[in-house]
């Protein structure tokens, strides 16, 4: 089906999982650069950061594969490619046209935390304002009893989350006779506060983007200039994962295209035939509760000839290039009855069999566990089975794909939950049965035990009374004290804890004391940044969060700090804004896990778009976590629709609430369709069913959906033996047995100590630890002195370039420094002559312009760990700054050096460079260059 590169045409792909969407995508781009458009005249959208990277990735490496010639003459205009997501188009729209919109070009783009802060100002501001209007606030009080204030606070929450479609409700009269109406009035009021707060704050948030660039081409009285210019720039569009499309962006998409489908406009006078390109998959529509729209697709492609006539194609891919056959039966023979609802309905979804293009042979299980009467219990067993299963597999399971066919490995095999609710039971096993694992896209950043504790000790830090924030991390695993010991310090005499802490004699709780009053004292004379990072190091934080996640989250609370402290945020608000943080969904830090011998654990949400050669689909009896809420909002046959309705009852009679019920129903499907069909080569389902649930009809969620696909199988003897397996608990221990593996709760662990982190990779060897940070050569060469003066140039360093010192203020803040320093105070006349003498050196040499200024996209001191085989190379680089695609990397050496030693140094140090330049390749993935700043001499030598 090579009919989509046809470029008079104007094409919509419905293209089924594995058909190899992006591809045909990146196919058309090249097809149109074949013809002769320009490379800046072509828009492609697409819906997530990640996805327009890999898009442009594959074009480019299609290029330089196979068309070298088209590649050399388009790679001076890369920079120029547009390819992007919706939400970044729209933001470009509105900042290249935002004086006509009235909008201040230099915008900032609210993230999730801080908008969420913003919102919640605005309600509580404006719920205490009306406190005194029974007619919007009383009122509604009154109706909900003493939990009025809360329930309203969470309804109008519920509201504002359905932007844009509740934006566009506030109509200039609302109707307050109802009490829709009367909701909506005070929606309206805190959304014009919140709205006039981020103005204050010159800022837009992330829903602004689209609702701005819709109505600078629809209402602003400048909308023909801002198409016109649209027009100018862009002959084709590109549209990938067009079932995720939301009603707003298509509108937007719709109007920047009406004219081409016209037929008619300047383009056509001048010879120029512009082109559409949607390409999607309506049974992987699962972003509903984002707004995505599947019947959009479905209109769409309805239309489509209408529109454009004999320039229209509407295709349909039927081949699967990713999963074996018998993963592409189970598939077809699964959803075919359970999408077959009638096509006049937009949001069902219409099933089409596809077909395989690889061969090899497939095992597809269904586990079924007894019940067991808690819920907990029950997921913890079917957690426990799961790990066994993938114990029995690995090293055992032929596999057909993946980086290396042959035997399965621990990272050829997936989890995919459909919610995070039993999350802790799966790692639980995981870890019982010393099976490597990482959790995927994670979110809970700010629950992790690594990330917990240091929050812990700065709001300690910043107010030694907390007595909370002591007993935390008292009661880790960096001191370890037991709670009723603890309990013994804070008994008698009311007071701070910390203070009854002093009075103490045993080991444990001296060294706890001495540990925080050091650090305490370490306060005045160090960036907090580097205190934590010492205080790891004391406490042997490092030892114990040693797995690379553990580490990686580390690094990340490191970003932020440095980001707050650049920010001139003093203790007491860097507090504030980890409090304020404690609950925001914010995700884990990013790993590779390609380069990991570990199982993924994570969502189908977060699956979507990936494959596995095998796939584990637990919990399949589990209930969909449909919406259960009072608040109905959303876009009905073109108008949107507003309901409130408390009684649950009532809403079962309500025909918007069932509208809901029944898409989410269908949802639900397209969830288990995108789940079913990561699989490659093996595909593992398990539920946990009741006894009095063996009769047809009465299983809940997903395995619901099997039953009545595959009618007596559950219940049964199962007659589709042929298609899949199904498994039963008393089968189990058979099942696994056959293997030959052998289970021993008594094998040997790979931890020597018990680990409060995820585990994600195993090894035999012991960890060596390995500081890169050198001193002891400058003593022996140049004394002691010079190990004090590179601590205080670092200090100035870091401290001009984080622009917290203006450096024509250097001598007050060598005085300040010197003063409170002892170990500086007894050479300070000298120490400062010398650092003054060398930053004036530096300037004029132009480094400290070049290279220690404040600088965009710049790193200081920025810690590290980096593991290779079993040794951890644990260090600080003094300075990165990225420029387009390159981390440059500078390492300041202070002491004096003589232009015959340089080139002995660069060797000597090389081996530290080159740590420093993988740390910066596995942390930015970008190419790096390093350099050596000789501070004293000065001279800056590349390595």
């Amino acid at each position: 089906m090579d009919d989509f590169l046809d470029i008079t045409k104007s094409v919509i792909i419905s293209a089924p999982a594995g058909s190899g969407k992006t591809e045909k995508l990146a196919r058309r781009y090249i097809s149109l650069l074949e013809s002769g458009t320009e490379l800046e005249k072509i828009l492609a959208i697409t819906f997530t950061e990640k996805a327009a990277a890999e898009m442009k990735d594959r074009i480019l490496n299609i290029l330089l594969k196979e068309k070298t010639e088209l590649f050399n003459d388009i790679k001076e205009k890369i920079p120029l490619m547009r390819i992007t997501t919706i939400h970044a188009f729209c933001r470009k729209l509105i900042t290249r046209f935002s004086l006509d919109l009235g909008l201040d070009p230099s915008l900032e783009v609210l993230d999730e935390f801080a908008s969420s802060q913003l919102w919640s100002e605005a309600v509580h501001d404006t719920l205490r304002d009306e406190h005194d209007k029974p007619s919007v606030f009383f009122d509604y009080l009154k109706l909900k009893g003493l939990k009025g204030w809360n329930s309203l606070r969470r309804t109008l929450d519920a509201i504002h989350k359905r932007r844009p479609y509740s934006e566009f409700l506030l109509e200039p009269d609302i109707d307050l006779s109802s009490e829709e109406g009367r909701l909506l009035e005070l929606y309206r009021k805190c959304f014009l506060k919140y709205k006039s707060r981020k103005l204050d704050l010159c800022s837009i948030d992330f829903n602004d983007m689209e609702v701005l660039a819709y109505r600078a081409i629809t209402s602003n009285p400048e909308w023909l200039n801002v198409l016109y210019a649209f027009d100018e720039h862009t002959d084709h569009i590109l549209v990938d994962e067009f079932q995720d499309t939301n009603s707003l962006q298509w509108k937007i998409i719709d109007k920047l295209t009406e004219e081409w489908r016209s037929g008619l406009g300047a383009k056509r006078s001048a010879g120029i035939f512009p082109t559409i390109f949607l390409v999607g998959d309506e049974k992987q529509s699962i972003y509903m509760f984002r707004g995505a729209d599947v019947s959009i697709f479905h209109e769409v492609r309805s239309k489509f000839k209408d529109w454009l006539g004999k320039e229209a194609l509407c295709l349909e891919a039927e081949e699967n290039y990713r999963s074996l056959p018998g993963i592409i039966n189970f598939t077809n023979n699964l959803f075919e009855p359970l999408m077959s609802g009638p096509s006049n309905v937009p949001w069902r979804t219409k099933y089409s069999k596809f077909f395989p293009t690889r061969i090899g042979d497939s095992c597809i299980e269904l586990l079924l566990l007894e019940n067991n009467s808690n819920s907990k219990d029950s997921r913890t067993k079917e957690a426990s089975f799961i790990a066994q299963k993938i114990l029995s597999i690995v090293g055992n399971l032929d596999l057909h794909s993946g980086p290396q066919p042959g035997k399965c490995r621990y990272s050829d095999v997936a989890v995919l939950l459909r919610n995070r609710t039993h999350l802790l039971s799966f790692e639980s096993s995981m870890r019982e049965n010393n099976i490597p694992y990482i959790v995927v896209g994670g979110i809970g950043f700010y629950d992790e035990p690594e990330v917990a504790i240091m929050r812990e000790l700065i709001c300690f830090l910043a107010d030694t009374h907390d007595n909370f924030s002591l007993f935390a991390l008292l009661r880790s695993p960096l001191f370890s004290l037991q709670e009723s010991s603890i309990y013994n310090l804070s008994t008698g005499k009311d007071g701070p804890l910390f203070s009854k802490l002093i009075k103490f004699k045993d080991p444990k709780t001296v060294r706890a004391c001495g540990i925080l009053l050091k650090y305490l004292e370490k306060l005045h004379s160090s960036s907090l940044l580097i205190l934590i990072e010492d205080f790891l190091t004391e406490t042997k934080g490092w030892k114990i969060f040693h797995e690379p996640q553990r580490h990686a989250n580390i690094k990340k609370f490191f970003r932020i700090l440095e980001k707050y402290e650049s920010e001139g945020l003093s203790l007491v608000e860097i507090k504030e804004k980890l409090l304020r943080s404690k609950n925001s969904n914010e995700s884990k830090a990013n790993l590779n896990p390609d380069n990991i011998d570990a199982v993924k654990i994570m969502t189908i949400h977060g699956a979507k778009g990936l494959q596995f050669p095998v796939v584990f689909l637990p919990s399949l009896d589990e209930k969909s976590s449909a919406k259960n809420d009072s608040i109905f909002i959303d876009e009905v046959d073109n108008i949107i629709n507003f309901s409130v309705e408390e009684d649950s009852d009532k809403r079962k009679k309500n025909a918007l609430f069932m509208l809901r019920k029944e898409k989410e129903s269908e949802e639900e499907k397209r969830l288990f369709y995108v789940a079913v069909t990561r699989a490659m080569d093996h595909l593992f389902m398990s539920a946990v069913i009741k006894e009095d649930e063996n009769i047809a009809g009465k299983f809940k969620g997903r395995l619901s959906l099997i039953d009545r696909a595959f009618p007596s199988s559950v219940t049964g003897d199962n007659p589709f033996k042929d298609i899949f397996l199904v498994v039963r608990e008393k089968d189990l221990a058979l099942n696994i047995k056959t293997t030959g593996i052998i289970f021993s709760q008594d094998s040997k662990r790979f931890f020597s100590e018990p680990v409060y982190t995820d585990a994600i990779q195993t090894s035999d060897k012991m960890l060596r630890w390995v500081n890169v940070t050198e001193e002891s050569g400058i003593i022996t060469k140049h004394g002691q002195d010079w190990v004090l003066l590179g601590i205080l140039f670092h200090r100035i360093f870091e401290e001009i370039s984080n622009g917290i010192l203006d450096h024509s203020k250097l001598k007050d803040r060598l005085d300040i420094l010197l003063e409170n320093d002892v170990s500086l105070k007894s050479n300070a006349d000298r120490y400062r002559r010398t650092v003054i003498n060398d930053l004036k050196k530096l300037e004029d040499s132009g480094l400290l312009e070049e290279v220690i200024m404040p600088a965009k996209n710049s790193f200081v001191e920025l810690p590290f760990t980096l593991q290779k085989e079993n040794r951890i190379y644990k260090g600080r680089i003094d300075r990165i700054i990225i420029k387009e695609d390159t981390a440059y990397i500078y390492d300041y050496k202070t002491f004096p050096v003589s232009s015959a030693e340089i080139e002995e140094l660069k060797g000597k140090y090389r081996f530290q460079m080159n740590i420093y330049s993988e740390a910066c390749k596995d942390l930015f993935s970008l190419k790096t260059k390093s350099f050596i700043i000789f501070t004293h001499t000065p001279v800056c030598v590349e390595i």
